[in-house]
């Protein structure tokens, strides 16, 4: 033993063979996964495995191939890059599908009215998810109260493809949570009015199953500046009433929904006050200027005016970063 350290020397025999540190497969082993995925193109991972069945039990599994496929896993991992294409597409419709379906199964999700063709909206949500829509109380603090939606641009490797979350802030987890996944193939008014006219439905079940009768308070979203978002919302919202029987004209559901979203000027107001009053975002001498520059974005004529400001607000205040891409689209 010298300066702290010590070896050990083994002189025994071990009757086992050495511990496998193999990490990749070979040429061959790939080959052989390959053919066994493409012969059982409905087979998840665990059932790889363990071997897919056939009439006589099981047939050949992954594990008989090479060590590093005895992890479900990496299964996975490998099954899903056989199953692609050279630019990272599926091969086919219904293995998207059946991955799909894997998917949700295991982190159980349930799909939400969906709707496929030219304007296509799939809506995913969870129990835990669903629980989240209708609250006991209201906060304390009003402006974690209501639903926020937002977009994420460039999740999907087709740049039109957006996924569009829905959050409601949870008092158990002290975080926002989302309450309504969707995947969109665009970002019309069309495919903004099947996410909103699912999350409405979602909220009605919710209430229906809380025992809590359906107003409009139960629909406050917030939303970022997109004319198509809020065209979506406002008709999906007309949609929703209408379906739900209601005596009320198509212009006062019109004129509700308008309200619910110039609610949203309350949140973002308070919001405003909020940053304002940290003098770790704003300088507490600008804090006169901080307000009177963000509560200016209300009152633009257009979205690229609202942009522009916008871009001009963050440059003077780059701290806000995080809080102004909420309202931002």
């Amino acid at each position: 033993m010298a300066h702290g350290r010590r070896h050990f020397e083994h002189r025994g025999h071990h009757s086992h063979s050495r511990l496998t540190h193999q990490l990749h497969l070979s040429g061959q082993e790939r080959a052989e996964f390959e053919a066994l995925v493409l012969a059982n193109p409905t087979a998840g991972p665990l059932e790889l495995c363990v071997g897919p069945r056939n009439l006589k039990g099981t047939g050949k599994s992954a594990a008989d191939i090479a060590l590093p496929l005895l992890s479900k896993d990496r299964i996975k991992v490998e099954r899903n890059q056989i199953r692609r294409g050279s630019k990272g597409d599926l091969k086919s419709l219904d293995a998207s599908l059946v991955e799909f379906e894997e998917f949700c199964v295991e982190e159980d999700f349930v799909i939400q009215y969906p709707t496929i063709g030219p304007v296509s909206v799939i809506s995913m949500q969870t129990a835990a998810m669903q629980s989240e829509l209708i609250k006991d109380a209201p906060i304390e603090d009003d402006a974690v109260n209501g639903i926020v939606t937002d977009a994420a641009h460039g999740f999907w490797q087709e740049s039109k493809m957006l996924l569009l979350i829905s959050s409601s802030y949870s008092s158990v987890l002290q975080m926002w949570m989302p309450v309504l996944i969707s995947y969109m193939n665009g970002a019309s008014a069309d495919h903004y009015h099947h996410h909103f006219l699912a999350l409405f439905r979602s909220i009605r079940d919710r209430a229906n199953a809380c025992g809590v009768k359906l107003t409009d308070s139960l629909f406050r979203n917030v939303l970022d500046f997109s004319e198509a978002e809020r065209g979506g919302f406002i008709s999906a919202y007309i949609a929703f009433w209408i379906e739900e029987g209601s005596r009320r004209s198509e212009d006062d559901l019109r004129s509700a929904a308008e309200k619910l979203l110039k609610g949203c000027r309350q949140h973002f107001g308070a919001g405003v006050t909020r940053i304002g009053r940290n003098s770790g975002i704003i300088p507490s001498e600008e804090a006169a200027l901080f307000k009177k520059m963000a509560l200016g974005l209300l009152d633009l004529p257009s979205v690229k005016k609202f942009q522009k400001h916008a871009k001009h607000l963050l440059k003077k205040f780059p701290k806000i970063k995080n809080w102004l891409e909420w309202w931002t689209p």
